[in-house]
């Protein structure tokens, strides 16, 4: 078992200078430390601005009774400080690490109290009886604690992982943003797990789903076998193929007609009877009208191909110059921040008393902060915004939903059709890609794959099939070959 310490915080040192009675050991002290630098690296909705954190008492209680007299003396020790402008009855009270040690790399520390270890083996992350039951042969490879890292190069990847990020998104961030990595690679070498299934896109979601890309790839099974992801190219587009199908099949007439008075496009919407396909043709009566035109069967194209975020990347940046991708991540940034610095969030209950507000917004969406990504995760974004968001095109995002219009117009409308018109939200849509690729992964593929290799290593990432090097061709053949069976159409592969 392990927890997470700063790497310049000696408690011995400290406890040489201010005593602690001998009874609570380090590894308590350090897990009521671990329960209030948790909140603060990972649950957004209850970190103030001024990085002070709502921290309930019965939390602090289950993990020590005498949690009072460790937080005293943390405080006494200027490891933590605590809020002074407490409301009983109205907000948990508010902790923060002191900024010598929250700014600061983290390491993990091997836990030896008994009665620690017992505390994080009984207080697992958030596993689901229910997610167990139903996906029995998923659960059992995260069960038999087979699962660890390959430590050889973990130290230089976050190395060079916070250099960048201290570029990029500064130090208080990017410091938290290490930790969070620490945290997850400590989970898993504690055998630390969530396992539970959403309600809303049915999506499988684990310790490895919310482990960032650059530690999976150090992921081993068993000590030695590497894993290695097996993942649907474009995956939402790729899904959203059936689902526009549908809607063209059953709209033609409306969508012709829009197409003709918008653009001048006649548009020819025919069905393939031998495998139900949508084939559409177009006749380019003003060709000046719509210069960036490439329809439906183009859309279409591209995601079998694996090329539509390259080829959307390249369009923005010829319409509206190379620093496009850069701007959407600073509008984004200014909305994530307003709704930070905004309250308004979802209601909690406190004490049993009447719901209170939650201090920081915790709504159903938040923009994310995408500094110091790839190009590909934010033109990712900026597709699951076209069909998530808003049917609209707004000032602050009209840009990305502007020029997915200009390229594909008879899509744009087929969405408004799905989404139930201007200004309507995409979550339903969202919802019904969501539980197809959930589906399609965790009910037909990874059901045959388990029924006829029950040994076969196997971890979902959502869209993605994580397995040990020999097993990665067969993988493979068995995704192409369900999906294609599902869809109509071969998905383009990556393995990585």
């Amino acid at each position: 078992m392990f927890l997470i310490q700063p790497i310049n915080l000696d408690l011995n040192s400290l406890r040489e200078s201010i005593p602690l009675d001998s009874s609570t050991s380090n590894d308590r002290i350090l897990l009521i430390i671990n329960q209030i630098y948790q909140t603060y690296v990972f649950d957004e909705g209850m970190r103030r601005n001024d990085d002070y954190v709502y921290v309930y008492a019965h939390v602090l209680e289950s993990c020590y009774y005498k949690y009072r007299k460790i937080l005293d003396w943390l405080k006494e020790n200027e490891v933590i400080e605590i809020y002074e402008g407490f409301s009983k009855g109205v907000y948990p009270k508010c902790y923060r690490l002191h900024s010598t040690y929250r700014h600061q790399k983290s390491k993990l520390v091997h836990v030896t109290d008994p009665r620690v270890i017992k505390y994080l083996r009984n207080n697992q992350l958030d596993l689901s009886e229910t997610t167990i039951n139903r996906y029995p042969a998923l659960w059992k490879f995260f069960r038999e604690g087979k699962l660890k890292f390959d430590r050889t190069n973990i130290e230089s990847i976050l190395q060079d992982q916070l250099d960048q990020d201290i570029l990029n998104i500064g130090e208080d961030n990017a410091y938290r943003r290490y930790s969070e990595k620490v945290f997850s690679i400590g989970w898993i070498e504690s055998n630390r797990y969530w396992f539970k299934q959403d309600k809303f896109g049915k999506r499988l979601h684990t310790n490895i789903t919310n482990l960032k890309s650059e530690l999976r790839s150090n992921l081993l099974y068993d000590d030695s076998s590497k894993l290695v992801e097996v993942d649907i190219r474009n995956s939402q587009p790729y899904f959203s193929i059936p689902v526009l199908e549908k809607v063209f099949e059953d709209n033609q007439e409306e969508i012709r007609e829009y197409m003709m008075e918008e653009y001048g496009i006649g548009i020819d919407i025919m069905k393939n009877d031998q495998d139900n396909s949508i084939n559409v043709s177009y006749t380019l009566q003003e060709t000046q009208s719509n210069p960036l035109f490439m329809g439906y069967s183009e859309y279409k194209n591209l995601i079998l191909s694996g090329d539509l975020y390259d080829v959307f990347k390249f369009k923005g940046q010829e319409q509206y110059g190379e620093n496009y991708l850069q701007d959407y991540v600073n509008r984004l940034l200014i909305v994530r921040n307003y709704q930070v610095i905004n309250n308004g969030g979802k209601k909690i209950s406190y004490g049993g008393k009447t719901p209170r507000k939650q201090p920081i917004s915790n709504s159903s969406w938040v923009a994310p902060d995408l500094r110091g990504y790839q190009d590909r995760t934010i033109i990712k974004t900026m597709i699951f915004g076209v069909f998530y968001g808003k049917h609209e095109i707004s000032s602050s995002h009209g840009d990305y939903k502007s020029l997915f219009k200009s390229l594909f117009p008879d899509v744009w409308y087929a969405l408004g059709i799905i989404k139930g018109g201007e200004g309507k939200s995409g979550r339903e849509f969202a919802k019904k890609l969501q539980r197809m690729e959930s589906a399609s992964i965790l009910d037909v593929i990874c059901k045959r794959l388990t029924k006829a290799k029950r040994n076969l290593p196997l971890y979902t990432i959502h869209d993605c099939v994580m397995t040990t090097e020999e097993n990665v061709d067969y993988v493979t053949e068995v995704l192409q070959e369900e999906l294609t069976r599902i869809t109509g159409y071969p998905p383009e592969i990556n393995i990585h």
